[in-house]
């Protein structure tokens, strides 16, 4: 009995991957009418050989780019492209999802490249208060017995230690099982319209709407229109947050409300209001979409800039009282022969 032929393995190797300069050459190449064969063809390599192979050949035997491209990119571009390619072009959809990966990927990393070291020195900080805490304090408490006998004090210096490492455990692990949680969907929106009842000025609140600010922005570069661009982002199951706050704009734009009365929500900064007024007077949408993304980027790095601060201050103080006691248990000795 003869075996059935596999036609296409599993996509799981990273080689099978293409980068974002092959992505960004192939949109290139596009803009100029080449056919997508072509295009392919101009930007193979070595490095991405096997992945343009690989696309080839799925194309010869009928499949649509559409299908294929989906497991030839990076897992961060994948559902924002299987998000939008069912509402646009495959030129389209490659535009926008580069843009926004662009504009997010770079604001991101700068967050990340900000709270990095703060947060490791924190997480490491603790540990070691915890590995001293429990293997080192006891032993150097009990070998100094013989030259003090009351350390009271150091012994309640312990248990303050151990009621801060208790407390941070507790703290890491509510956030961990409140992360889980919260991670489905459904759970996310309704976290937000909860917190949204507690919090209504909220940093989280700013970071949302710029969420929903960029991806509409990007779709009013490539020239969708208002209510073309509403729907799309409605049905973003990538980002269900952004998809809540479509949903919200979208009916307010059925009731009538004009982009400015819709925008009026609980669910979102108002300042967003005062700018898409001005860009509807000036005729200027794009430039002022861009300027609120850009003056919240600057608040948002600023903030994460003193939170920052604050963990380094919280790290170094930690370890700064460790040390101060570490050293007046080795003093203790040197006390007790100078009053002899």
């Amino acid at each position: 009995m003869l075996k059935e032929k596999v036609l296409f393995k599993p996509v799981n190797s990273r080689t099978s991957l293409l980068s974002r300069d092959d992505l960004d050459g192939l949109l290139e190449l596009l803009k100029t009418d080449l056919s997508l064969t072509d295009s392919f063809s101009i930007i193979k390599n070595k490095h991405n050989e096997k992945a343009i192979g690989m696309i080839s050949e799925r194309l010869r035997n009928g499949e649509m780019i559409e299908v294929i491209f989906k497991d030839h990119i990076a897992p961060s571009l994948r559902v924002s492209f299987e998000a939008f390619i069912s509402y646009l072009s495959f030129e389209m959809t490659l535009r926008l999802i580069l843009s926004i990966d662009k504009e997010e990927g770079s604001f991101m990393r700068k967050i990340r490249k900000d709270l990095t070291y703060p947060v490791l020195l924190l997480v490491f900080s603790v540990i070691g208060i915890y590995l001293f805490n429990s293997y080192c304090f006891e032993p150097l408490l009990y070998s100094m017995n013989q030259f003090a006998g009351d350390l009271e004090d150091l012994y309640l210096f312990k248990r303050v230690l151990d009621v801060i490492i208790t407390v941070m455990f507790v703290f890491i692990l509510c956030a961990l099982i409140t992360f889980l949680y919260f991670h489905k969907p459904k759970r996310q929106v309704l976290a937000y319209v909860l917190l949204q009842k507690y919090m209504k000025d909220s940093l989280i609140k700013e970071y949302l709407t710029s969420q929903f600010v960029l991806f509409f922005c990007e779709c009013y570069k490539i020239g969708l229109k208002t209510k073309d661009s509403i729907d799309i982002l409605r049905h973003l199951k990538s980002k269900p947050l952004v998809s809540f706050i479509a949903s919200n704009v979208d009916r307010g734009l059925l009731e009538g409300k004009g982009m400015a009365g819709a925008l009026r929500s609980k669910y979102l900064d108002e300042r967003i209001i005062r700018f898409i007024k001005i860009a509807m007077y000036s005729g200027e949408m794009q430039e002022m979409l861009e300027s609120y993304l850009n003056q919240f980027k600057k608040r948002f790095t600023k903030y994460c800039a003193k939170w920052a601060k604050a963990i380094q201050i919280a790290s170094y103080g930690m370890i700064g009282l460790v040390i101060i006691f570490i050293y007046q248990i080795l003093f203790i000795p040197m006390g007790v022969l100078g009053g002899l």
